[in-house]
This record gives C-alpha cells, structure tokens and sequence, in this order.
C-alpha cells in the first residue's frame, strides 16, 4: 500500500519482508516418486524450500500437462543482502538448484520438464517477526484511510491465504458499513 497510497503513516519499518523465488514446472506426465504418492501440498524433508503444491490438480490431467508451483522463501536475517543475492542469481542457477532440491524425490523430473519458468521475488509475503503480530503498526495499516479500505494477508500478520480472505471480508464490510448499506456479517 506504501507504494501507491501517499499520506500512510510510518509504520517503523515494522512490515519486513523477505525475498522469495517461485517456479512454475510444467511437465508432460507427472513423474513417478518413490514411496508416498504426489498430493497436493508436497513438503520434502531436509529442504530449504517450501516445497511445492500441483497447481493443475483439479484439472483432467489426461489431457493435460501437469504444472508444479515450487516455492523458497530467503528469511536471512540481512533482507537487502538476501535480496541481493537472489535477484543476481541467474535462471540457470535457479533451475539447477530447483532440480536439486526435488530430483531425489522425483527421480524422472529432469526428462518430464517441458517448461521451467523461474520469478524471483525481491519482496514476498511479511515477515511474523516477534512483536509484529499484536504490534500496533499491524493495527494501524488496517485502519481505512478515507475511503481507502485496506485488506491483504500482511494485516493479519501471516502469510496465509485465509488471512487474506479474512481482510478482504474485513474490508468489505467496512465499506457497506461506511455506506450505509445493511448486511449480515460474514466474520
């Protein structure tokens, strides 16, 4: 919001955010893995990443390529260095180290790549650093500022999907309330 809305008050420097790199693998046919079967949500053990979700599992993977979100966040106590460095860092690097991190539980991956596209986030998802979560600038980047309703999951302090949903129901409702508009709360 700092970004596109002037006349925020300072928050202190209390919404930190780290550098995070996604990558989008499309693939021709999911490859086989070794023990427990491909879920949605996939987390390996011993990784710096988040691991990956399959973003085309509700798609009729018959007639389709299969499509992994891998996810890595830098939370490197020195965020502009972490920034730094993972913007410098080439595709090629980031590819090598994507196939790296998921190669030993997918041991076909490589062959099954029919695309790798790489975004490197210089600035992701807020930091739930300590005293951030109940902190008062958390607090006051919800208020509105006129007629600016303000709703993303870094108001709820973490970086989470339902947090954002949470704001954005938040907003909303403050926005019928504003206007005069009787609802029946969602919250």
């Amino acid at each position: 919001a700092r970004r596109v809305v002037t006349g925020l008050p300072d928050d202190g420097g209390a919404f930190r955010t780290s550098p995070w790199v996604v990558a989008n693998l499309t693939l021709d046919v999911e490859p086989a893995s070794p023990g427990y079967p491909t879920a949605w949500d996939n987390v390996l053990r011993d990784s710096e990443a988040l691991g990956y979700v399959v973003a085309t599992h509700q798609s009729d993977r018959a007639e389709r390529d299969a499509v992994w979100t891998w996810y890595r966040p830098f939370p490197d106590a020195d965020t502009a260095a972490a920034r730094r460095r993972v913007l410098a860092t080439p595709g090629a690097a980031w590819r090598d180290a994507i196939l790296a991190d998921l190669g030993p539980a997918h041991h076909e991956l490589e062959r099954r790549i029919v695309s790798l596209d790489v975004l490197r986030w210089g600035h992701g998802m807020v930091r739930p650093e300590p005293g951030f979560l109940f902190g008062p600038a958390r607090a006051r980047a919800a208020l509105p500022l006129g007629r600016v309703h303000f709703a993303a999951a870094d108001l709820g302090g973490l970086p989470l999907f339902e947090e954002a949903q949470w704001a954005g129901v938040r907003a909303a409702e403050e926005v019928l309330a504003a206007r005069g508009v009787a609802f029946t709360s969602s919250l």
